[in-house]
């Protein structure tokens, strides 16, 4: 009574376990498993052909090219139907179930099914073919049949077989809840089997593998005591141990022998083999193998069982918070559309608000008082950082000067010094070390860094580029030419300020879209809606980037030709001409006098070269102050028109593209 009630709960907890795998729940719980595993030539088929007592394709064929499950049920009459079960999460490719007429059909849909896996393009697959049959004649097992190790391949053959191979028994090695099967033919250097080595390697204790030695027809007479070692589990202690069987072999095969012969000749082997004859009966054969492989599926069923349904129930739980924090579900299309718009409309706005620096709309702007602008969703108030750095960096742009190197100042030259916070003029009348009193300024000595000599500029570098640059203009006039060429040079240095602007203002927009993407989703995490969401964003700025950036290369080709109507060119023309001498004259008057030396006004007047300047300084000069006085017109349009452009085509244009 005892042994049919465990039947008959072996038999609830087996299918149990069968139907968890068949709903793909293998793939996120390791669901216990007996999975046979060796090498192509191991006679892994003819094993399995006569555990189960249905025929296989031939080897000849290389009928397993993805794993294959055995679930075979003992019943009054035969039934069963294989199907093609995709390896993906939610099992939704998996082909539909054909049933079977008879046992003498699985054969053929195996090798329709193996083909169908060839067709498209899978040299080995994950795949899987799932063989369910119930009958008298077989016993209750499940049994996942894996592709056999291969270290070759033929003639046109894909060579990554060789490692798709290994990775998908790999895959089934290091599950804890899975019996290793090894099947490894006696004529074989046992140390050395790949298979024994792999199990080992993932199985170090050798509590969860059994070795089948096949073959054993085939060793040398004389030398079946290595083997018979290993039956009595004297080397290489596996908790499972050892089995021997003598299957069909291909020369059987091919001449068409059945399984029921095959069994036949096994008993006939080990009782007759004047070594086998003496082997206890539990180390040998089909039968005992088959008993023994269901009492093993039986108690690691039972043992992990328990575990099992905690860890599914662990993972149900995982799963409903997840659900709740989704939100309420959104079934029907009208719910759905209308979650989408909300959700548009809410990116939209936020964004929007945030380029506009409308800031008082949403918790969304809220930010800590001296928090980094990392965290800030305040987009237009970056943006003005951005764009009043950028102002600065093309401000500094400064026209290239030189002056001649000072001579030691002797008493009667001129030079400035720091009177109450101004730089006058004035005639030194002592020195002493590096400090002097200069006239009329009387009342202290100046140290250094408190006087200076009077600057006079050097051109010399200047006038060499005009004479290289000497066209037929006459050298009253500035070369137009090296004119063009010169503000060039200063043009191209605003090229990295620029693209760096456009990278900030992608790099802020890009973040605060994002957040305003996450902002609007709240506790409604549809990822798919989310991940599609921040894809397009992200193409929207990168195609806005894209077009921003070539024009901007534009905007910046057009500035090396020199063009303005703006009349504060010719203003700053004329203040450059004057306004230096006008200062240096001013220097030589005290706050309270007007009067000024003779001597000190020619002297600061030799200075700017009046009526000491060669006719190559003026003309260099006079280029140097257009120079000034145009760039400082191009510059102040430069750093206006960038910021205003990447308005337009980054902020705006994202704006609309998402």
């Amino acid at each position: 009574m005892q042994d049919l009630y465990d039947s008959s709960c072996f038999k609830t907890q087996r299918n149990l376990i069968d139907r968890l795998r068949a709903f793909g729940l293998d793939k996120y719980v390791q669901l216990p498993q007996i999975a046979v595993m060796g090498d192509t030539s191991s006679g892994k088929s003819s094993l399995l052909s006569a555990i189960s007592g249905i025929e296989f394709p031939s080897s000849d064929l290389l009928t397993t090219r993805c794993p294959t499950q055995l679930i075979l049920t003992e019943a009054t009459t035969f039934s069963g139907s294989v199907r093609l079960v995709r390896f993906v999460a939610d099992g939704s490719l998996s082909e539909k179930a054909k049933a079977l007429e008879s046992a003498d059909d699985i054969a053929s849909e195996i090798q329709a099914l193996t083909l169908q896996i060839q067709e498209e393009g899978q040299q080995i697959s994950d795949d899987a073919i799932v063989i369910t049959v119930s009958g008298p004649q077989f016993p209750n097992l499940t049994l996942t049949d894996l592709p056999g190790i291969i270290r070759t391949v033929g003639d046109g053959e894909d060579k990554t077989m060789i490692k798709r191979v290994r990775e998908l028994v790999d895959r089934y090695l290091v599950q804890e809840r899975t019996v290793i099967l090894a099947v490894v033919p006696a004529n074989v250097d046992m140390h050395n089997s790949e298979i024994l080595q792999a199990a080992e390697n993932a199985d170090p204790s050798g509590d969860r593998t059994i070795a089948i030695i096949t073959k054993p027809d085939l060793i040398d007479a004389g030398a079946e005591q290595a083997v018979l070692d290993l039956l009595h589990n004297r080397k290489k202690k596996l908790k499972y141990g050892y089995h021997t069987v003598k299957c069909r072999g291909q020369k059987d095969l091919n001449a068409g022998k059945s399984i029921k012969e095959g069994l036949q000749a096994e008993q006939k082997f080990f009782g007759t083999h004047e070594v086998w004859k003496e082997v206890d009966r539990k180390y040998v054969g089909i039968p005992r193998l088959t008993a023994k492989l269901v009492g093993i599926l039986k108690n690691i069923i039972s043992s992990s069982l328990p575990v099992v349904m905690k860890e599914i129930d662990a993972r149900w739980r995982d799963c409903e918070r997840n659900l709740t924090k989704l939100g309420a579900a959104v079934d029907s299309n009208s719910e759905r559309r209308a979650f989408y718009s909300k959700f548009t409309e809410s990116v939209n706005q936020l964004f929007s608000n945030a380029a506009k620096g409308y800031y008082s709309s949403s918790s969304f702007f809220i930010h800590p008082e001296g928090g980094a602008d990392e965290t800030d969703n305040r987009a237009r108030a970056i943006l003005r950082k951005h764009d009043s750095a950028f102002y600065e960096l093309i401000r500094s742009t400064r026209v290239q000067e030189a002056f001649k190197p000072s001579t030691k100042v002797v008493v009667g030259d001129y030079v400035e010094g720091l009177v109450e916070g101004r730089w006058m003029t004035g005639k030194v009348t002592q020195i002493t070390g590096d400090s002097v009193i200069m006239h009329p300024y009387l009342q202290a000595w100046l140290n250094k860094g408190q006087w200076r000599h009077l600057q006079r500029a050097d051109y010399t570098e200047l006038k060499r580029k005009i004479a290289e640059n000497r066209g037929d203009e006459l050298p009253i006039f500035p070369s137009y030419n090296l004119f063009c060429s010169l503000v060039q040079t200063y043009i191209c240095d605003w090229r990295g300020p620029m693209l760096k602007l456009l990278e900030d203002y992608n790099g802020v927009l890009s973040v605060v879209f994002q957040r305003a993407v996450d902002h609007s989703m709240g506790s409604s995490k549809f990822s798919k809606l989310h991940e599609q969401t921040s894809n397009i964003v992200a193409e929207a700025l990168r195609t806005s980037a894209e077009k921003a950036s070539t024009s901007l290369e534009n905007m910046l080709e057009e500035e090396f030709r020199p063009y303005t109507l703006n009349h504060y060119l010719f203003a700053n023309l004329i203040k450059l001409r004057n306004e230096p001498l006008i200062h240096s004259l001013e220097a030589m008057c005290s706050n309270k006098s007007r009067e000024v030396n003779l001597d000190a006004v020619l002297a600061v007047m030799q200075t700017h070269g009046v009526g000491t300047d060669s006719n190559e300084d003026c003309e260099a000069k006079e280029l140097q102050i257009a120079l000034k006085a145009y760039l400082k017109v191009a510059k102040k349009r430069f750093a206006d028109a960038v910021p205003m452009h990447l308005e337009q085509v980054v902020v705006q244009k994202a704006h609309i593209n998402c």
